[in-house]
Parts: structure tokens; C-alpha cells; sequence
């Protein structure tokens, strides 16, 4: 995903600079201030896909003790290390332990970032779309 929103947002950052580069050049037209204003909304969808905000990123499952903010609970690797040996003692434990990170990847990160995705996709088709029909009634 992160890597067709870096193209996306590429793409909209271009037509973001060539809309304004020519706005200022030649004044105010409706299908620069559309094609402006829909790689902007592309382009700020685009940076919440790449790195969506905690609020948007809930935590309402049990985390694993792999889980970055588990580890680093422990005052010392010692510790640490006699934690995870207890919880991965046998093969059924560190299946456990993947399947609740995996679990919470999918669910409560991946989802997100998906859903931020397509609305990023969708606001630069929808921009295009309105800019290419504003730009035939601007000719006509």
C-alpha cells in the first residue's frame, strides 16, 4: 500500500505544482483551482495513508509481549528475556504470540491504512474526472 500512495502522491504533488505554476501565470481558471484543490485533498489523504494518526489506529485487542510497547515496559533485556521464555515455552505459546501480533496488524493497522488508500485513489480519479469535464465546458 505505502508504496502505491508514494506514486499517488507523487503524481498529485506534480499536478499540484504545474496547477499552480500556471494559475499564477494565467490568472484564475476554474479547472486550475479544481485540478489545485483536489491534488491537495489527494495529496494530504496520501500522507495519512503513509502514517495515519494514533486516533485512527485503535488498540482495543490484548497486545503481544513481542509488541514494541511491551518490551519496552521492562526495566532491563534481563527480565525481559525471562518473560519471553515463559510466555514462548512451547511451540502452541509462540503461535499464540504470532497470531496476536499478526492479528493486530491486520486488524487494527492494515484495515486503516487500506481504507486511507482508497480514498486517497478515489479523490485523485474524482479530481481528474472534474478537472478534465471543467477544462471541456472552459473550451466550449
Amino acid at each position: 500500500i505505502d508504496v502505491k500512495t508514494n506514486i499517488i502522491l507523487g503524481i498529485s504533488s506534480v499536478m499540484f505544482l504545474f496547477a499552480a505554476s500556471q494559475l499564477q501565470s494565467k490568472g484564475i481558471i476554474l479547472y486550475l483551482l479544481v485540478l489545485i484543490v483536489s491534488a491537495g485533498l489527494t495529496i494530504f489523504f496520501a500522507l495519512l495513508t503513509i502514517h495515519p494518526p494514533k486516533v485512527m489506529r485503535p488498540r482495543k485487542s490484548k497486545e503481544s509481549v513481542m509488541y514494541t510497547m511491551r518490551i519496552n515496559a521492562y526495566p532491563d533485556p534481563e527480565m525481559y528475556a525471562k518473560k519471553l521464555l515463559k510466555v514462548t515455552s512451547t511451540g502452541e505459546e509462540i503461535a499464540k504470540q504470532y497470531a496476536t501480533d499478526i492479528y493486530n496488524l491486520s486488524k487494527y493497522y492494515y484495515l486503516q491504512k487500506r481504507n486511507l488508500f482508497k480514498t486517497t485513489r478515489n479523490c485523485l480519479i474524482i479530481g481528474l474526472t472534474l478537472t478534465f469535464f471543467t477544462l471541456l465546458i472552459s473550451i466550449v
